[in-house]
């Protein structure tokens, strides 16, 4: 009898010390995953994982470790497979499965699987529909398929949560000006202003869409936003060109020669522009002006005959104005020679 109470006692014995055991394992394994993943030693975290699932089999928490590990080394592929095996092991931890659900999101659209990707995020909204991260994650994945209306159904569900993101409003606005909606671009581009008067981008971007209009309201509108822009330290050769563009298309030739003298001392042997500025020249009947830069259009190799005979046009025509009368009948003649020429 005594001998099989002192039996019994001992298989107790031998189960509490094994409890024991084993809690403390999994103890250490959390403290050593946390130390780790709070020093981001996402290599560690990788490397220490054989020996943890060996000591801890049945502890899914390993993968999900593993998982955020490979995914912040870019092994998306790696992330996928250990989150997902975390994933589907139904975790208790709710906070935990979020998180991993959202990484796996990120993956998913590293990797280019823009379907998966939103599948995962609705997850994510089903559980909390205020998550902005999934919903931007969401609108990343709409982007990638060029599901426009989609990417900006779902940006405005982020917006409906930050109505002060100016860059959510720019991208709104961005995606709009990608389907040629000038019009509610320019309304997003104005609601990213409000938000954020002094960002230069913005103005710039509204009036690129200004101009897009094509209407004499939405010209003025796009020089009022490009000198904004510019007052704002964008002093760009693409702002110069759109904006003497635009004065061109406005008749404001002073203005438009003052940009592209900007633009030509930022680009100083850009042809194209040359010939434009020489242009807006002769349509202010500065003919000296006009033959100085038709000189360089018609001098340069590169330049294609249909240009170079315009040039010499224009040239020809400053000549006769300022009476060179054989200068213009020699510009003439190189004319006839171009347009024989095969």
């Amino acid at each position: 009898m005594k001998k099989m109470i002192l039996t019994l006692a001992l298989m107790l014995l031998s189960t509490v010390i094994f409890a024991q055991s084993e809690e403390e394992t999994l103890n250490k394994w959390i403290d050593t995953y946390s130390n780790l993943n709070a020093n981001k030693n996402w290599q560690e975290m990788i490397t220490s994982f054989n020996q943890c699932i060996s000591e801890l089999p049945d502890w899914k928490f390993a993968y999900y470790y593993k998982g955020v590990a490979e995914f912040q080394t870019d092994n998306y592929q790696g992330a996928v497979a250990d989150l997902t095996n975390f994933i589907s092991s139904n975790p208790e931890d709710k906070d935990a499965l979020q998180k991993a659900i959202m990484f796996r999101v990120l993956a998913f659209n590293k990797l280019g699987y823009s379907k998966q990707a939103i599948e995962d995020a609705n997850t994510l909204l089903t559980m909390n529909a205020n998550n902005k991260e999934a919903l931007l994650e969401k609108a990343n994945a709409y982007m990638a398929l060029k599901e426009y209306s989609n990417y900006i159904e779902t940006l405005k569900q982020v917006l409906n949560l930050e109505p002060n993101n100016a860059d959510v409003c720019k991208n709104i606005a961005a995606a709009y000006a990608i389907g040629q909606d000038w019009a509610n671009s320019i309304t997003y581009y104005t609601k990213a202003i409000e938000i954020n008067p002094n960002e230069a981008s913005f103005y710039e971007d509204r009036a690129f869409a200004n101009y897009s209009m094509k209407t004499p309201e939405g010209l003025q509108n796009a020089l009022a936003d490009y000198t904004k822009a510019e007052e704002l330290g964008i002093k760009t050769a693409k702002l110069y060109q759109y904006r003497a563009t635009i004065n061109g298309m406005l008749n404001n030739f002073e203005k438009a020669i003052e940009d592209y003298n900007s633009y030509l001392s930022i680009n100083a042997d850009d042809i194209n522009i040359i010939y434009q500025r020489g242009n807006a020249y002769f349509k202010l009947k500065k003919y000296t002006e006009t033959i100085a830069d038709m000189d360089k259009v018609i001098d340069n190799d590169n330049v294609q005959k249909n240009m170079k005979i315009q040039a010499l046009q224009r040239r020809g025509a400053s000549k006769q104005a300022l009476k060179d009368v054989k200068g213009a009948q020699a510009d003439m003649e190189l004319i006839k020679q171009l347009k024989g020429a095969k």
